[in-house]
């Protein structure tokens, strides 16, 4: 229990913030004849870590249920003018205080009444991107894209980095323990959280400007990373999303466009969503970083356009660090074709970018793949490359040979393992009836 009010220190009662603490009584009885009222900043003993996590996550439904929310806003003189421009709208707490109550009323610096939520509505969407539809209640918060909830939180601030996650608990309905001093995996946990109990695959369209690695996860740092999602629409659809949190990342069973970007080697992920129907649907990148195992690249955009897609099941990892992203781009094998001879096969697919022709490991330290060329219709050969304890090691395979040993060449390859060619860039040559050749 918190102490009386008879019982506070004089120190505290000549407080600024005690006078809107009088004042919200008197409004809260006098005008709307109500008994009692919940002030977040004295009715939270922020002492006991118990009663703190149960207020942060019961706090929208105390909202919700509500029969006024009375917003002061100390930094508004004059409503018209500045209403908008307050504080009020950039603090992070602030967005379920707007969104969850039924009735919100705004007052200025003097208790002076200057409007309502939905009174106010229009201006309100135009500052906060949220749309008057949610803002009046004609819409269902649950029918809102996760991407587009998140936007609505891209430019809020908290004092303490966690608070960024933990004051969004509410707009998604789910719930989780507080732990302060997590920093941004705060964040993190609010993603899967909302994964266990949403199949939205909006959760996973984020734009990242300033995301420094080449490769990521498929999980945002924080909301910023939405900003540009306000307005995605959800595509109909008739098949099953299908996601679930692994400890190797994230498994899905979707459609995989593998081929969208060509020369490049990378794929596409549509995430059934568009923001303008008439560019095609949004999707992110994928690069294969395993057998089934892939990481996103080119956080900072998004693929926008038509999308072939082919069902699948998968793996993206979840976040990855710096370290990792490095190793992606170092533990890479660089092929030269100077004859530019076509690439038949590719195994693993995905691990080869033919137009800068680079072979990619991934982060875990152990890879082993071919490419397939051919010198004619009937005569191919292949180079069998291995990425291990930071050293690839490669052999070529020929004509028949080649035929016999491609179904098993894991086997083979590991059978050759101490007569193998070591080098980070590889030029290899062959002897045929036309002379020495390179590729």
């Amino acid at each position: 229990m918190l102490a009386p009010v008879r019982t506070r220190p004089t120190s505290t009662l000549s407080k600024p913030g005690y006078e809107k603490i009088v004042k919200t009584c008197e409004v809260a009885r006098e005008r709307y004849k109500l008994d009692w009222v919940w002030i977040d900043t004295c009715c939270i003993d922020k002492t006991s870590s118990s009663e703190l996590s149960e207020a942060i996550n019961s706090m929208f439904k105390w909202y919700r249920s509500a029969t006024v929310c009375l917003v002061y806003l100390a930094d508004v003189n004059v409503f018209e003018r500045e209403f908008v421009k307050s504080r009020w709208f950039r603090r992070g707490w602030t967005l379920q205080e707007l969104i969850a109550p039924r009735d919100v009323v705004f007052f200025d610096c003097g208790w002076v009444q200057g409007g309502t939520k939905k009174s106010m509505a229009g201006r309100i969407a135009a500052t906060t991107g949220i749309s008057t539809s949610v803002l009046t209640g004609a819409r269902f918060l649950s029918t809102v894209p996760v991407a587009a909830r998140m936007s609505w939180a891209a430019l809020r601030e908290t004092t303490k980095e966690e608070d960024l996650a933990y004051c969004l608990l509410g707009i998604f309905s789910v719930n989780m323990p507080m732990l302060y001093g997590e920093g941004a995996k705060a964040f993190i946990r609010l993603q899967e959280e909302i994964m266990r109990n949403s199949a939205d695959l909006s959760i996973f369209l984020w734009e990242d400007s300033a995301m420094t690695q080449k490769y990521t996860g498929l999980l945002s740092r924080s909301p910023t990373a939405f900003y540009r999602m306000g307005k995605v629409a959800v595509e109909p659809t008739f098949s099953q999303r299908e996601f679930l949190v692994t400890n190797r990342g994230i498994r899905l069973k979707l459609g995989l466009h593998v081929n969208a970007v060509p020369s490049s080697g990378l794929a596409v992920l549509p995430l059934g969503h568009v923001v303008n129907p008439s560019k095609g649907s949004l999707g992110i990148y994928l690069r294969r970083a395993g057998l089934d195992l892939f990481v996103r690249t080119r956080p900072k955009e998004c693929f926008e356009g038509d999308i072939n897609r082919m069902f699948t099941k998968f793996q993206v990892v979840k976040s990855l660090h710096y370290h990792q992203s490095v190793a992606m781009w170092d533990n890479r094998l660089v092929i030269s074709n100077p004859l530019s001879l076509p690439v038949s096969s590719v195994e693993p697919p995905g691990c080869w970018d033919p137009k800068h022709g680079i072979v990619y490991s991934g982060f875990s330290g152990a890879f082993l793949g071919y490419i397939e060329f051919e010198l004619s219709a009937h005569d191919k050969f292949a180079v069998v490359f291995c990425h291990r304890d930071h050293v690839w090691s490669c052999d070529v395979v020929q004509g028949q040979k080649w035929a016999q040993v491609q179904k098993n060449f894991q086997s083979h390859y590991m059978a050759r393992y101490d007569r193998l060619i070591y080098a980070q860039g590889l030029l290899f040559w062959w002897q045929d009836r036309r002379g020495s050749q390179g590729v």
